[in-house]
C-alpha cells in the first residue's frame, strides 16, 4: 500500500513543506463558492517561515508570526496553525482563535476534510473544526484524488464518501485505492482474501457481488472487467452490471456500440455488441475501437501472418483495401503509451528506418492528418500535439537514464499551428478543458507550462505542478522539496490569475535564500535576504 495514511503533520515543525495543505481547493470543495465566504487563505512559505495570503496574493498573516506550522482549512478565512504541540483553528490573520487544541496530529484528506489522531486512533474533522468521525479508525486515507476515503477497523477496510459519511462497514480485506473507474463511473472494486469480489457503487452506496477484480476506464458507457488472475475479461456497464461474462482472453476498448474480442492468445479478433452477441466474426489480426462509422483493423493473411491496416464498416466489410503499415489508439500518455481519444486513430507509414504519422477519423471515415509527421497524437478530438523532422530535441530523464525526444507543439484540427515545438514532451488538456498543460519531462522534477486554447502562454514552465482553481480565479504553482520520500513534498511557490498575471511569487536567489514578491514585483519578505542565504560566499 503506497498511501501515506500514517503521515501526520507535526504542529511545531516549520513547514516550508506545505505538502497538500493548500492543494485541496480544486474540484470537490463541498461549499458553494462565494466571493467573501470562500475567500482563499493559503499557506505560503519561504526560508522555513510560513505566512498566509489570499487569492490575490495579499498577505493576511505575516511571515514573522509565532506559529510552527500552517495548513489551509476550509478556505473561509481560516487556517489550522501549530502552536505549543497542538493544532488550532484560527482566523487567516492569526489574531483570533476559533477552535483551540484540536489535536497534536493533523493531515489533509478530501477537500475541506482532515485526518486527526488521538490515543493511537484516527478520526475525521471538517475545516470548520467540527468532528465528523472518531477517533476510532486504525487509519483513514485517500489516494489519487479519489472521491472517497478508505478506513481501517479491526483489520478490515470500509469506505467513506468525500464528506466522511460511511458508505460500507469495514468488511473487506482490500479496497482498490488507485481506481480509474471511480471518477467517471463511480465504481470501486473490493475483495476478500478468500476470493470474494464486490463492486461498490458510489452513487447508490450499493455493494454488488461480482466476478470482476479490476475495471478499466469507462469508454462509451462501459468498462472492460478482468478476473482476479487477469486471464479472463468481460464487460460491465456504468451501473456495475456484468453485461458480457468474463470468458474472453481479451476485450478491446469499447466504442461505437461495439467492443473487439479475442478468444485466445494470438487468435483472430472480431467484434461483439454490448449484449455479448458476435456482430463481426473473429477474422482479423488486430481490432481497434469503432467510431460512429468505421474501425481500423489489421488483415490476417491466409498463412496466419499479419498484413496491413484498413477501415471496415459495422458489418465487417472493407471500406477500401488495407494500406496502412501501422495503426493504434490516437492519444499518448506522458510515458508514451497509446490512449483512447474518441473517434480518432493513429496511422503510420513506414519508410526503411523511419515512420511518418497521421490521424484517421473513424466517425467520418476520413484521414484528417496526412502521414507526414515525426509524431502526432490527439490531445482531444479538436487539438493535437505534433513534432516534425525539424523539431528540437529535449533531454528526458527517467529511472536513472537519459534519452533525447523531439519537442512537441500544438495544432488544431484544421492543421493550424498554435504553439511551435519548443521544449515540451507531453501536452494534455486540463480537467476544465480551458488550458493546455505542457510537460518538459516525465520525472518528478519536470516543469509544467500552461497555454490557453489559442496558444498563448499563460504560465511559463517554471513549476512542477499547477492547480487550476477556476472557482477562485487563480492558478496555484508548486515545486517539490526533497524530504527523503519518493515523490517529495509540494510547496506553493506562486499564484497567477487565470489570464496569467503573477499575483505572488517565491523566488530562490543564487545564494539559496528565498524572497516572496507581490503582483508588482515588490519584495514582501524578507527585504534583506542575506541572513537566509544557504551558500555563503
Amino acid at each position: 500500500m503506497t498511501d501515506t495514511y500514517f503521515m501526520f503533520k507535526h504542529p511545531n515543525k516549520h513547514y516550508r513543506h506545505i505538502l497538500l495543505s493548500s492543494l485541496f481547493t480544486l474540484a470537490g470543495n463541498v461549499h458553494a463558492l462565494d466571493a467573501q465566504k470562500d475567500a482563499l487563505a493559503l499557506p505560503v512559505c519561504a526560508n522555513d517561515r510560513c505566512a498566509v495570503v489570499n487569492q490575490e496574493g495579499v498577505l493576511l498573516m505575516p511571515f514573522d508570526n509565532h506559529y510552527g506550522n500552517i495548513i489551509a482549512a476550509d478556505y473561509r478565512g481560516t487556517v489550522f496553525v501549530g502552536d505549543q504541540d497542538m493544532w488550532h483553528l484560527v482566523s487567516a490573520d492569526g489574531k483570533k482563535v476559533i477552535k483551540a487544541n484540536i489535536s497534536d496530529q493533523l493531515a489533509p484528506l478530501t477537500p475541506n476534510y482532515f485526518r486527526f489522531g488521538a490515543d493511537g486512533k484516527v478520526g475525521i474533522i471538517r475545516g470548520d473544526g467540527k468532528r465528523i468521525a472518531g477517533p476510532g479508525f486504525e487509519y483513514v486515507y485517500v489516494n489519487s484524488n479519489n472521491p472517497y476515503m478508505v478506513y481501517g477497523h479491526k483489520g478490515k477496510q470500509g469506505l467513506l464518501n468525500a464528506q466522511g459519511v460511511k458508505i460500507t462497514d469495514a468488511r473487506f480485506d482490500n479496497i482498490t485505492s488507485h481506481n480509474p473507474a471511480a471518477t467517471r463511473a463511480s465504481l470501486v472494486t473490493a475483495s476478500n482474501d478468500d476470493g470474494q469480489l464486490w463492486l461498490i457503487d458510489l452513487k447508490t452506496n450499493k455493494v454488488l457481488p461480482t466476478k470482476a477484480a479490476s475495471l478499466d476506464q469507462v469508454q462509451d458507457g462501459h468498462l472492460v472487467a478482468r478476473s482476479q488472475n487477469r486471464t479472463q475479461t468481460g464487460l460491465v456497464n456504468e451501473k456495475g452490471q456484468l453485461v458480457i461474462d468474463l470468458k474472453y482472453y481479451s476485450l478491446g476498448t469499447p466504442g461505437g456500440g461495439l467492443v473487439s474480442f479475442q478468444e485466445q492468445n494470438n487468435g483472430p479478433c472480431g467484434y461483439l455488441n454490448y449484449q455479448g452477441k458476435v456482430v463481426i466474426t473473429a477474422q482479423f489480426s488486430t481490432c481497434l475501437p469503432f467510431g460512429q462509422k468505421e474501425a481500423l483493423v489489421r488483415e490476417r493473411l491466409a498463412n496466419g501472418n499479419a498484413g496491413k491496416f484498413g477501415p471496415i464498416n459495422h458489418e465487417g466489410a472493407w471500406v477500401h483495401p488495407p494500406s496502412y503499415d501501422r495503426a493504434d489508439l490516437a492519444g499518448l500518455s506522458a510515458l508514451g503509451l497509446p490512449t483512447q481519444v474518441k473517434g480518432l486513430l493513429s496511422i503510420v507509414e513506414m519508410e526503411r528506418f523511419t515512420a511518418k504519422f497521421g490521424l484517421y477519423d473513424t466517425d467520418t471515415g476520413k484521414e484528417i492528418m496526412p502521414m507526414q509527421y515525426q509524431s502526432i497524437a490527439a490531445i482531444s478530438p479538436d487539438w493535437f500535439s505534433f513534432s516534425s523532422k525539424d523539431s528540437p530535441q529535449v533531454k528526458v530523464r527517467f529511472m536513472g537514464s537519459e534519452t533525447m525526444m523531439p519537442a512537441l507543439g500544438i495544432m488544431d484540427r484544421k492543421g493550424k499551428q498554435l504553439v511551435a515545438p519548443s521544449g515540451f514532451i507531453h501536452i494534455s488538456l486540463d480537467t476544465s478543458g480551458r488550458f493546455f498543460q505542457a510537460l518538459t519531462g516525465i520525472d518528478k522534477y519536470s516543469k509544467t507550462g500552461l497555454y490557453d486554447l489559442n496558444g498563448n502562454l499563460i504560465v511559463p514552465p517554471n513549476w512542477e505542478m499547477l492547480d487550476i482553481d477556476q472557482g477562485h480565479g487563480v492558478i496555484k504553482a508548486y515545486n517539490r522539496i526533497d524530504d527523503g520520500s519518493e515523490s517529495g513534498l509540494l510547496v506553493l511557490h506562486a499564484l497567477y490569475s487565470l489570464h496569467g498575471k503573477p499575483l505572488l511569487t517565491v523566488n530562490t536567489l543564487a545564494c539559496g535564500a528565498q524572497q516572496a514578491l507581490n503582483s508588482a514585483g515588490a519584495v514582501i519578505w524578507p527585504e534583506d535576504p542575506e541572513p537566509y542565504c544557504r551558500q555563503k560566499p
